[in-house]
């Protein structure tokens, strides 16, 4: 994930920045979770001091992130304390998500709440192609003119950042975008084209495993350190995350997972949402995957004999991604996620005769649970954290 229009690493990553960022971040966290809650309190659920509850909530007040709402019960001294919320009229965070059909944005408030959504499809002149072609700056700039039209709620004066989710991998020698999906290469010079077009506003822009898997990092009450989320959907990939942190490499491009080869073939050639479709409609006469989610309930054998195949792929490629990664919790999203439970099974039933489970005893798998949007989520979550390393 990388930011364009704004110095990240202008401020030195002493420990006691470092502190500073992550105490601010759980006071955050307390604040979104609890609703309103008083400084006290704060100081109570988070263990930090009074002093430093004080100084961090004040700075955040002062940049529109936190915001009083008045006072709570007495306490014991008969003095009623004064309760804090997010402000979700504070900030806005516009996020755009490169899809295989279109450009979807999303507008979140800064308690993540949708404030408008739209959908544009490709126009003509940008539909996806087999081969590899670099559209022209002005095209995909006037998809985002399109998307917004003349009655957005966008308020320039709330904004901080543009977020982006791309359908693809950043390649840092040749400084581009790169989308099998799109058969699109897309020269990074459009991001700053595009800042300009919002008044200089930053932009940040990831890729939509990578994205997921940070929404997907915070989606339960306790937030995972360490995840794999993989994306098995028109495109194959995964976004890491490791330390709290998304790890994408020093080229940019770890989580590629659809290049893995498994029995002579590119994992995207045996699990991508086409692949699949186009073999379940050949080899078992069934044409959607709801109809083939309902033919695994039914234990139909020949869609359970071509699914195990396609489970046997995935479980093979998460067993050999926590080899190198470790033992961590691994979701799957994507439009795969709609053969249903059965299908699931079918993956942990390969890992278990493959014996895989004896190397991973600690990977929970399961489906995610984020909405269709979770990447524009995970942009959004991931714009927030970063609120105090770049504001605070």
């Amino acid at each position: 994930m990388r930011y364009y229009g704004l110095d990240t690493t202008a401020s030195p990553t002493s420990s006691q920045l470092m502190t500073k960022e992550n105490n601010a971040k759980l006071l955050f966290s307390i604040v979104m979770q609890q609703g309103t809650i008083s400084r006290a309190q704060l100081a109570k659920e988070s263990g930090l001091s009074p002093s430093t509850v004080s100084l961090l909530t004040d700075e955040m007040i002062r940049r529109h992130i936190l915001l009083e709402a008045g006072a709570g019960e007495s306490a014991p001294t008969g003095r009623k304390p004064v309760l804090l919320k997010v402000d979700p009229e504070g900030l806005q965070i516009p996020c755009f998500a490169f899809q295989p059909n279109g450009l979807l944005y999303v507008l979140y408030d800064l308690q993540l709440n949708v404030m408008e959504q739209r959908f544009i499809p490709y126009p003509p002149q940008l539909q996806p192609r087999t081969e590899i072609y670099t559209p022209s700056e002005a095209d995909v700039l006037s998809l985002f003119t399109a998307v917004l039209g003349d009655d957005s709620k966008i308020d320039s004066t709330k904004l901080r950042v543009i977020a982006i989710s791309f359908y693809g991998a950043f390649l840092r020698d040749n400084n581009l975008y790169s989308s099998a999906i799109l058969g699109w290469h897309l020269n990074a010079s459009f991001l700053d084209t595009l800042r300009r077009s919002f008044a200089n506003i930053p932009v940040f822009i990831g890729n939509v495993a990578t994205l997921a898997a940070y929404a997907e990092k915070t989606a339960s009450a306790v937030e995972r350190e360490n995840l794999l989320y993989l994306h098995l959907d028109h495109g194959v990939g995964s976004g890491i995350i490791l330390n709290n942190r998304p790890f994408t490499g020093d080229c940019g491009i770890s989580g590629e997972i659809g290049h893995m080869i498994i029995n002579g073939k590119r994992l995207e050639n045996i699990v991508g949402s086409a692949t699949v479709l186009r073999e379940l409609h050949t080899r078992c006469g069934v044409d959607s995957f709801d109809a083939a989610a309902m033919a695994l309930e039914r234990q139909e054998p020949r869609v359970i004999a071509y699914l195990s195949e396609v489970a046997a792929a995935v479980a093979t490629a998460v067993n050999n991604t926590l080899c190198m990664l470790g033992s961590m919790d691994v979701f799957i999203g994507g439009c795969l996620t709609e053969l249903g439970p059965a299908f699931l099974k079918l993956i942990q039933t390969a890992i278990q005769q493959f014996g895989f489970h004896r190397v991973l005893p600690h990977s929970p798998l399961s489906f995610s649970c984020l909405p269709p949007n979770g990447d524009c989520l995970g942009a959004a979550k991931a714009y927030i954290d970063s609120l105090f390393t770049v504001i605070i």
